[in-house]
């Protein structure tokens, strides 16, 4: 009988203990996470302009917040259609671009709505206007209708000088100028010797650094 009882009691003990922790897991489970947040690893605002897809390399696909495998994918889907968007509709079809990107750069998108207006005379060929420099020049001190004059597009001086404000109002270096989206490499080769400014970043400069009246950069959030 004794021993009928220790048993019983010692099923008690372990049904208890299970129990326990059994609460102890829901408990966790629900777990209170309302106050986290996850934020994109590029939360800096884009500076939009006119641009051509067909002539955008992989950093500056990056730059326009694509990461470095969806870039990847837009450059092999150029190849695929054969090495050339004709259309936005045709670069809305790339499944790396999402519906809301492609809303957000369709009005910068130098190509015309569809194929079949691809392929009318007057949408055979965008214009596009030779960067012309001919004496070295500080770019801090160029506005937009002196990038115009340079051959930039309205759009595009506009967004070169939103970017240097960004930096705090001071381009730094022919490094952080070349990081402007709007910039392509072949236009940079251009520039590069005519820039009065140093070769390289300054060790521990940060954006807003020179801009005490900045705001702090807006943090994005995105679904994950």
């Amino acid at each position: 009988m004794k021993k009928n009882y220790y048993q019983q009691l010692a099923f008690l003990g372990v049904l208890l203990i299970i129990l326990f922790g059994f609460q102890k897991y829901r408990s966790r489970e629900k777990e209170d996470f309302s106050d986290v947040h996850f934020i994109s690893n590029n939360p800096s605002p884009l500076h939009l302009a006119e641009f051509n897809p067909n002539e955008l390399d992989e950093k500056q696909w990056k730059n326009l917040g694509f990461t470095e495998k969806q870039a990847a994918t837009i450059l092999n889907y150029k190849k695929v259609v054969g090495g050339k968007f004709l259309s936005k509709e045709q670069f809305k079809k790339c499944y790396a671009v999402s519906e809301e990107k492609f809303s957000e750069l369709r009005p910068y998108i130098q190509l015309p709505e569809s194929n079949s207006e691809a392929k009318s005379s007057r949408f055979t060929n965008f214009e596009k206007k030779p960067i012309m420099v001919s004496r070295k020049f500080n770019p801090d001190l160029y506005g937009v209708i002196d990038w115009v004059k340079m051959g930039f597009s309205e759009r595009q001086a506009e967004a070169i000088v939103n970017y240097k404000k960004y930096l705090g109002g001071s381009f730094v270096s022919k490094e952080k100028f070349r990081e402007c989206f709007i910039i392509s490499e072949e236009n940079y080769k251009k520039l590069s010797g005519y820039l009065i400014l140093p070769e390289k970043t300054p060790g521990g400069f940060t954006q807003y650094a020179n801009n005490s009246n900045s705001k702090a950069t807006k943090i994005q959030y995105h679904p994950f």
